[in-house]
């Protein structure tokens, strides 16, 4: 039933991204999570991703998207336009 669900990303909790490197169960979910969203063609978004290490691993396992303290904290509205602008010019 999930390819009838009106959707069409499926985000990837950061509880699974903190622990997938060092526990296999937990990286085997992940990878067959990924290999779902694909076989039912979702957009795949891991949230959570801290290290270069966890973006490797997904980015290989084929997710699309990371998020997480790896790119940038938490920030205001004005802090993130001036950090758009910055990025956007590099």
């Amino acid at each position: 039933m999930l390819n009838q669900l009106p959707f069409s990303t499926l985000k990837i909790d950061q509880s699974f991204v903190r622990s997938m490197l060092i526990n296999h169960s937990t990286q085997t979910l992940v990878e067959a999570i990924i290999a779902i969203a694909k076989a039912i063609k979702l957009r795949i978004v891991a949230e959570g991703v801290e290290t270069l290490e966890e973006e490797k691993f997904l980015l290989e396992a084929g997710v699309e998207f990371t998020q997480g303290f790896l790119r940038a904290r938490p920030m205001t509205m004005e802090v993130l336009l001036d950090w758009l602008r910055k990025h956007s010019q590099q």
